[in-house]
């Protein structure tokens, strides 16, 4: 099964941690840059943590961009997890 995670604070990468650990298959992560993410007090750059467990990462300002909606459609997800993205 395909998972896609999308989120961009502490728990966001706690998640994506557990769901690894457990045998998950998160093939992408889509998450913003710290410029982009002001409000978000527990902000947390996802790229390092998905690089580590060699997951791809997508850095959106907007998840409706067409980039974005792209990238999802191309992914074909089995399951999307949203943790920490207030956007949605």
């Amino acid at each position: 099964m395909k998972i896609l995670l999308i989120g961009g604070v502490e728990f966001t990468r706690h998640c994506l941690q557990e769901i690894m650990k457990h045998g998950g298959n998160a093939v992408e992560v889509m998450t913003v840059k710290r410029e982009h993410a002001k409000f978000n007090s527990d902000y947390v750059d996802l790229g390092e943590t998905a690089a580590t467990l060699g997951i791809r990462v997508h850095y959106t300002q907007k998840v409706r961009s067409p980039e974005s909606v792209e990238l999802i459609r191309a992914i074909a997800p089995d399951v999307i997890f949203v943790f920490g993205f207030s956007q949605l």
